[in-house]
């Protein structure tokens, strides 16, 4: 009897952690902002036309906010980004379904759809550059990038780069003077 528990406790605990998943960093894709501001246009072109997804986000952003000197063009960097983020292809599994009744089980393939980058990974890179471009020393923009720290560590060297990033505004709100009802 004590050895079934034993047991049964080692295949529940198998299960469990079986189904568990580590959730990783949701802004580690802020390194393709890192490469947009540590790299010129003409650097990423080559990569981005032989179709790797990061370099075509990287060139996306240069494009957008018109970062280390290059242009500003909106139309490329719409482009860009849809390129990015488009499907690349399938990646077959393969699902064994049970026969029922005394049939023979069968095989079916289900393709997958296969992205090296997807939206909410490009949009989150985005984020964080606008809410650098605009300077938001606030919780949105702390949280854009991921935390504080990152926010403050990027920002002064986006300063450096984009020709039309807002610096932020330190000045401190006058003091309201108390109303006597």
């Amino acid at each position: 009897m004590q050895r079934l528990k034993i047991l049964s406790l080692v295949g529940l605990a198998t299960l469990i952690a079986g189904c568990a998943t580590l959730a990783g960093d949701p802004h580690a894709d802020l390194d393709i902002l890192e490469t947009a501001m540590t790299s010129r246009a003409e650097d990423l072109q080559p990569q981005a036309d032989g179709g790797v997804a990061r370099a075509q986000l990287a060139l996306a952003v240069v494009y957008k906010y018109g970062l280390n000197g290059t242009s500003k063009n909106l139309p490329a960097s719409f482009r860009l980004r849809q390129k990015a983020t488009a499907q690349r292809g399938y990646t077959p599994i393969t699902q064994y379904i049970a026969g029922l009744n005394g049939a023979p089980g069968r095989t079916a393939i289900i393709n997958i759809a296969r992205f090296d980058l997807t939206e909410p990974q490009a949009s989150r890179v985005f984020f964080c550059a606008e809410a650098l471009e605009k300077g938001q020393m606030t919780a949105s923009g702390f949280s854009a990038c991921g935390s504080e720290q990152r926010f403050r560590d990027l920002h002064p060297r986006w300063l450096a780069i984009s020709p039309s990033a807002k610096r932020p505004d330190f000045k401190p709100k006058p003091a309201r003077k108390p109303t006597i009802a």
